[in-house]
């Protein structure tokens, strides 16, 4: 499906989220809005890649490639998602999944079967979702690189191909920022921007918070603070015992290039 129907699929909310995400003005009238947001996409690519991460080129070159294997790897966890939030792919890929398991889980507990999951088992739940119309598919992710919209795709991927600097110079940032968490610890994005901007590193303190927010897989975006939280540290955010880390001694750059 194209971005304008993808689009024209989103909640309300969704749509004015995304709005306000690219500074947007809404018009009052739906439809324009979503027009106006398609050709955003199109016109601002550049703009537009600020929001997504660095895993995109990857996700869109297997996407893309006939041949390729599409699987969601660990480093395409959550991409499919924004992706849908975006309007950039059919949604509906996720609501026929979300709404397959959800029959699944439902057989499973009206009939007891939580402590029985046999091969037996799993092949009359097949039969059950065949009847119900859903044919088991061996290789369901390759869905989710299917629903992107293909033109999209293209012009996203063709400008990444093109702007290799652009990579580089993401992928250059992200270790650096990695090396930072590795020597400090868990840092808010004020913390980070300390240790870049001594290190004369050309990004204000706002486009470090979006780096942390968009390109960086597992940070967290919270009380207008985007976080890099190491594992050791998930537990007492999870239990609101968690405390950042400051930095007291900037090190010399190639210190964190090397941690």
């Amino acid at each position: 499906m194209s971005v304008l129907e993808n689009l024209r699929n989103l909640g309300e909310s969704e749509l004015q989220e995304n709005l306000n995400m690219f500074k947007i003005k809404s018009t009052g009238n739906i439809e324009k809005d979503i027009h106006n947001l398609n050709d955003f996409y199109f016109e601002n690519i550049e703009t537009l890649y600020n929001y997504l991460p660095i895993c995109t080129y990857k996700y869109l070159e297997t996407a893309l490639k006939e041949n390729s294997e599409k699987i969601l790897k660990d480093e395409f966890e959550n991409i499919w998602i924004l992706f849908e939030d975006l309007g950039l792919s059919d949604v509906r890929v996720s609501d026929m999944m979300s709404q397959e398991m959800y029959l699944i889980n439902k057989y499973i507990e009206d009939n007891n079967l939580g402590d029985s999951m046999t091969d037996d088992v799993m092949k009359e739940i097949e039969k059950v979702m065949e009847k119900k119309g859903f044919i088991q598919d061996k290789n369901f992710d390759k869905n989710y690189f299917e629903a992107i919209d293909k033109k999209f795709a293209e012009t996203l991927f063709k400008f990444l191909e093109v702007n290799v600097e652009i990579r580089k110079k993401e992928s250059y940032i992200l270790k650096l920022i990695n090396g930072i968490v590795k020597i400090h610890g868990s840092l808010d994005d004020n913390e980070i921007f300390k240790v870049l901007k001594k290190l004369e590193i050309d990004l204000n303190n706002e486009q470090v918070k979006e780096f942390i927010n968009f390109k960086i897989p597992n940070s967290i975006f919270e009380n207008n603070e985007a976080l890099i939280i190491i594992n050791k540290d998930i537990a007492d955010y999870i239990q609101g015992d968690f405390i950042k880390n400051s930095i007291k001694e900037i090190y010399p750059l190639e210190t964190y290039l090397k941690a």
